[in-house]
């Protein structure tokens, strides 16, 4: 049994083909996780994760308001929620973009409203190693693109669409578990 929960909540737009994605990326993600005692958990407990829809359909793009019109709609659905928000949405198709991490200081995206970190997943992006949401996940932790690691096999590499199998270091790991939805297991 894990002693530390990375709880997550996760959302899902209408329009957007998650079940796969968020399905294989967070087996992928309590594989890599195990060793160091830590698995995924969301509002509903642990196991597959379950998703909310939120009433937003269409493309995200990662202008101002946008992302932060969907985060507000978590927010609706769920205001007193606990855990990491992982929206999962459509980004505009071709764009490459696997995910990203919307940070407190992206206040123009965020319709001038300073968010704890929350993730957006492309649903449109089927990653084979499954990397995405741990590598967005590591960012949250305070880590910008400056500081991806040069290892092609790790799951923080600046490239996650390789199908290669990818490594968690004991530094992210330990980052993690001081993350803001860490918490020590029941």
């Amino acid at each position: 049994m894990a002693n530390t929960i990375l709880r997550i909540a996760c959302f899902v737009t209408k329009d957007a083909d998650w079940r796969n994605v968020v399905e294989h990326y967070a087996r992928r993600a309590n594989e890599l996780l195990a060793p160091y005692g830590m698995q995924l958990g969301h509002r509903y407990g642990t196991g597959p994760v379950l998703a909310d829809e939120i009433a937003y359909a269409g493309d995200c793009f990662y202008k101002a308001g946008d992302p932060g019109s969907m985060r507000q709609k978590c927010h609706q659905l769920w205001p007193n929620g606990k855990g990491i928000p992982v929206i999962v949405c459509n980004f505009p198709s071709g764009d490459g973009i696997n995910g990203c991490t919307v940070s407190p200081e992206h206040e123009d995206a965020n319709s001038g409203l300073k968010w704890l970190p929350y993730i957006l997943i492309n649903a449109r992006n089927f990653v084979a190693s499954g990397s995405t949401l741990l590598h967005e996940l590591i960012h949250t932790t305070g880590l910008g693109d400056a500081h991806h690691d040069g290892d092609p096999g790790s799951v923080f590499h600046a490239h996650g669409n390789s199908a290669a199998a990818k490594t968690l270091s004991r530094k992210h790991a330990d980052r993690l578990r001081k993350a803001y939805f860490a918490e020590a297991a029941a």
